[in-house]
């Protein structure tokens, strides 16, 4: 375990001072802070990887399951088609946080 903690460590040192940064910056300028969770198709409803981490910063957004689960929204595992993107537009217009 503690070589997988050591790994992940190097492996993300660099991501997460560079997302220090720009939280740093927003908040300085006033700007509030959300993140959008859009796992790969098929992907079971679960929380994302640093949720812990993410959460001290901001909000999480995660679509439902109705969404991330509708096979004629994907253009590919990876990648919502037009016609997701415009139901998850829709969708989170509705549902991002005002601060």
């Amino acid at each position: 375990q503690k070589g997988n903690e050591r790994l992940y460590a190097i492996k993300y040192r660099y991501a997460h001072e560079w997302l220090q940064q720009n939280i740093d910056l927003l908040k300085q300028n006033n700007i509030s802070v959300s993140f959008l969770y859009l796992p790969d198709y098929g992907t079971p409803h679960i929380e994302p990887f640093d949720v812990d981490i993410y959460r001290t910063y901001g909000s999480i957004i995660i679509p439902p399951q109705s969404i991330l689960d509708e096979p004629s929204y994907w253009y590919d595992i990876d990648h919502l088609n037009a016609k997701g993107a415009d139901t998850l537009t829709k969708w989170l217009a509705k549902n991002l946080p005002l601060n």
